[in-house]
């Protein structure tokens, strides 16, 4: 989300208010404390941002699991690579290389994982009281929007890929929307996540 803190190249953008609000959201600041926190709007821009890799990344390795004829959203099978297998039929000694598969399969668990509780962040965060309407106060999503969607246009993904989080945003309600609907399922994935993990180890 844009940042309200003042730059070189934006100028402050006023509502005290507002972010005063934002601020005891996301801070879980008491009313009338004059404590400071590290969550300033930047910094939960950064958090925002962070989420949205986690959730990319997700999205993609999902996407990339697909199997023809197999009409599953999300992929289920996890830590399926054959040392993997051996951890949880054989009780023997695993060489060099099946180490490597065994971790291998444990870093994709991780970005299951870490994509799915972006999801529930993201969610829970634009859910909680006062967002909304803050952000509907400074414009709504438009501008985001506008830059998200100018940056794939321009296919600026192949020049830095490690933004490519930012197509996310060309339609946030499109997006929001997958985040509701599909929470159950994702909550499954999660648990299938974690008995296939527990099982290995």
């Amino acid at each position: 989300p844009p940042s309200s803190t003042e730059s070189v190249n934006h100028s402050k953008i006023e509502g005290a208010k507002i972010r005063s609000r934002v601020h005891s959201i996301i801070a879980m600041k008491e009313e009338g404390s004059d404590i400071c926190t590290a969550a300033a709007d930047g910094s939960i821009s950064s958090v925002f941002g962070l989420a949205l890799r986690s959730i990319h990344e997700f999205f993609e390795f999902n996407d990339s699991k697909k199997i023809a004829g197999n009409d599953a959203k999300y992929f289920t099978s996890f830590c399926q690579r054959n040392a993997s297998q051996k951890c949880v039929f054989d009780s023997i000694k695993l060489t060099d290389e099946d180490v490597e598969e065994v971790l291998l399969d444990i870093a994709d668990a991780h970005i299951v994982l870490s994509g799915i509780n972006a999801c529930t962040f993201i969610r829970e965060l634009l859910n909680w009281p006062g967002v909304s309407e803050a952000i509907a106060d400074i414009g709504g999503w438009i501008k985001v929007e506008y830059f998200a969607k100018m940056y794939a246009e321009c296919r600026l993904h192949f020049a830095s890929p490690d933004e490519k989080y930012v197509m996310l945003l060309e339609n946030i309600d499109k997006l929001v929307r997958r985040l509701h609907d599909d929470a159950k399922k994702l909550k499954c994935v999660e648990k299938e996540c974690e008995d296939s993990l527990t099982k290995v180890w």
